[in-house]
């Protein structure tokens, strides 16, 4: 049974600038990863939002996700955190962040 779920949230912001094509080029990327981690994995949209002191920043999010066995999900878990870390330098983000079994870490 395929009971433990993993999942990156892919940005759409640098900055306050929107870079689709950007967020599209990793949506593509972790896809073809958690395929190649999970077997397959699926991307749903969504937004997001966050604050910087009193300033509610909103954008839209992708989030990858993948359900996996416990022996996935612990064999492929610095993959994943990889992955977050370099959505997050390429893209300038402070975090990305990943969803661990209902549990969020944020890599920065």
């Amino acid at each position: 049974m395929l009971n433990k779920r993993v999942a990156i949230y892919i940005p759409s912001k640098i900055g306050q600038t929107v870079h689709i094509d950007k967020q599209r080029q990793w949506v593509r990327k972790a896809l073809d990863r958690f395929s190649d981690m999970f077997g397959g994995a699926t991307a749903i949209k969504g937004e997001g939002a966050f604050k910087v002191g009193t300033e509610l920043i909103l954008e839209d999010v992708v989030i990858i996700f993948a359900f996996t066995s416990k022996q996935g999900e612990t064999s492929h878990r610095s993959e994943v955190i990889a992955l977050a870390k370099e959505i997050a330098d390429d893209m300038k983000q402070l975090c990305v962040s990943v969803e661990i079994n209902g549990g969020m870490e944020f890599i920065e």
